[in-house]
């Protein structure tokens, strides 16, 4: 179990580091955000022992809100920069 584990996490990270690599790091960021709520919901529904209190709905609350705030920050931050980068190519070719 231990040498799966550790072949498991290395293809976790390798998979990871390729996304980001192919994609942005926002891309790779929304997609782990989006797997996190996957993950969160399969896991209430599969296993029979989650015991589901205030502090176990905080901590989802609060996880998926902030992985959920930054990946939408990060994008409207990216947008701002895109679009200051194309009106200031834009002046520069009119002159």
């Amino acid at each position: 179990y231990f040498l799966l584990s550790i072949i498991g996490g290395g293809l976790l990270n390798a998979t990871t580091f390729w996304c980001t690599i192919k994609n942005s790091a926002l891309t790779t960021t929304v997609v782990g955000v989006l797997k996190s709520i996957l993950q969160i919901f399969v896991g209430m529904f599969a296993f029979d022992q989650l015991s589901i209190n205030y502090k176990t709905t905080l901590g989802i609350a609060l996880s998926l809100v902030g992985g959920t705030m930054f990946s939408y920050l990060e994008y409207t931050n990216k947008q701002s920069k895109c679009g200051s980068n194309t009106s200031d190519n834009d002046s520069e070719q009119t002159i």
